[in-house]
């Protein structure tokens, strides 16, 4: 059974996720101000938040970016139309029943894989959620992790912004192309010595993005 958080302002939308929810056989918690909902994520082994943008305590987008830091975080679904500075999943208000369903699919193996990648002084352990660039602990979101792992297992193939939307978040139906383009800028961030510049995802205009492949591994190939 799947432990889910809905943290709204509205009793009416919160309800009516409730009723949705409960028909699918999760457990679900309830929060209507952003310090319950934080208490509650602390306390509790949360696999999904559905979090309103704007509470009386705060701004819903900055709490999903708090938590996001941490590696076992939940998926985060917002609740209302998308916009492209927020880089979250969404669920349109209001909805039709049935749109939630998609969101409780779990992720394909995610849990069970055990790979370790590596790029230059970057190591990226996807199994226990382990990251480092030179000395330096990062952490990622879940989905962050899977549009990096997708492009780290790509080396130097372009892949396609349809994939990466299609693999990279739990619930397809609520991303878009500008959703894909804030998960790149916050992993150049963090990786890139110059994310102005990025030596190593590259956007590839048209089509997709690409995980540069390595100097060494170029001059090998071209046989300079």
């Amino acid at each position: 059974m799947r432990k889910v958080l809905v943290a709204e302002q509205d009793k009416t939308i919160r309800h009516a996720v409730r009723r949705e929810l409960y028909s699918l056989g999760c457990e679900i918690l309830e929060a209507d101000c952003l310090r319950q909902a934080y208490t509650l994520w602390k306390e509790s082994s949360l696999d999904l938040i559905l979090l309103a943008r704007e509470f009386s305590d705060g701004s819903g987008v900055d709490f999903a970016d708090t938590i996001s830091r941490n590696p076992k975080a939940p998926g985060i679904i917002l609740l209302g139309s998308p916009r492209e500075s927020d880089g979250y999943a969404f669920l349109k208000l209001p909805f039709q029943k049935g749109s939630l369903a998609e969101l409780l699919m779990p992720s394909k193996g995610e849990e069970n894989e055990k790979e370790i990648l590596s790029e230059g002084d970057m190591y990226f352990d996807f199994s226990d959620h382990i990251f480092r660039k030179g000395m330096q602990n990062i952490c990622f979101s879940r989905t962050e992790q899977r549009v990096l792992k997708l492009l780290l297992e790509n080396r130097g193939q372009i892949v396609p912004r349809e994939l990466l939307l299609r693999q990279g978040w739990e619930n397809k139906r609520s991303v878009d192309e500008n959703t894909l383009c804030v998960v790149i800028r916050r992993l150049r961030k963090k990786l890139e010595n110059n994310p102005g510049k990025p030596k190593y995802i590259q956007t590839v205009y048209g089509s997709g993005y690409m995980w540069a492949e390595r100097e060494e591994k170029q001059k090998e190939i071209k046989g300079v």
